[in-house]
């Protein structure tokens, strides 16, 4: 999906994974709500980010958006390369969106990650990544935030975007995503039942929801995230039954 009068802006979609999620399995119900402050701000501060609460009109109904952003400057190196394709790390940031979306004290109707907040409150790679590392790193992290798209659909939320992500991060995460993209394909071949399930709800993902995009968060929420609630809301049902679906053929068991 290309956004009007900024080609470099096109969207590109994001798949769920086929693992548990991080040792989150359903252990917390969803009822049990954080307590969130009166200012609507949440701070983690070991993952470096924070949570905050805004509300948007999509035809003449409140939806609950919580915008995270990093609290610092967090930048992606050759160590994390290394660590991320070796399976070794699961991300802290990926896990601690997860547990606090699961806890916020109202239903979340999206997830908003800011990649460039401000100059200090940034994520992205290091300068001294080259392009095949940056290209690997992306495939890399694509692959590796599996489990908090996985993480998110479980707690009832179906759209996660990243936004004012700079050109070149863009476009590591493009080709990686383009490149998952095809290895679903070719799983859903040879795939049981049970799996086809899963990798049929990871191509409408792909195809639909979760995002990332170089526009900015006012250009972000003015022109797209309307659109992309409206969508949502209007496939609600069908992403639920799925879930449940997924949910009871054992999906976090399954492994990648």
């Amino acid at each position: 999906m290309e956004v009007p009068g900024r080609a470099q802006s096109t969207f590109f979609f994001t798949l769920l994974p086929q693992r548990n999620i991080l040792g989150l399995e359903r252990e917390r119900p969803l009822g049990n709500a954080m307590q969130v402050p009166a200012d609507g701000r949440v701070v983690a501060p070991e993952a470096k980010l924070e949570f905050s609460e805004q509300l948007l009109d999509v035809d003449s109904v409140a939806r609950r958006i919580i915008l995270v952003v990093p609290t610092e400057r967090m930048e992606l190196d050759v160590d994390r390369l290394g660590r991320v394709q070796s399976g070794d790390e699961y991300s802290r940031v990926d896990m601690t969106i997860v547990e606090t979306i699961r806890g916020w004290n109202e239903p979340v109707d999206a997830v908003v990650f800011d990649a460039s907040a401000d100059p200090d409150r940034t994520w992205r790679f290091s300068e001294d990544l080259d392009e095949d590392q940056e290209r690997a790193l992306g495939y890399a992290m694509v692959k590796a935030q599996l489990a908090l798209y996985r993480g998110l659909v479980d707690a009832g939320v179906y759209s996660l975007t990243g936004i004012g992500l700079p050109e070149k991060e863009y476009n590591s995460f493009r080709r990686g995503t383009e490149r998952l993209s095809e290895e679903i394909e070719l799983a859903l071949a040879s795939a049981s039942p049970a799996e086809a399930t899963v990798l049929r709800l990871d191509l409408w993902l792909l195809d639909h929801l979760a995002l990332w995009t170089t526009l900015s968060r006012e250009r972000f929420f003015a022109a797209r995230l309307p659109e992309l609630l409206a969508l949502v809301e209007r496939r609600k049902r069908q992403l639920a039954r799925m879930s449940e679906d997924i949910t009871n053929s054992g999906w976090f068991r399954l492994m990648p």
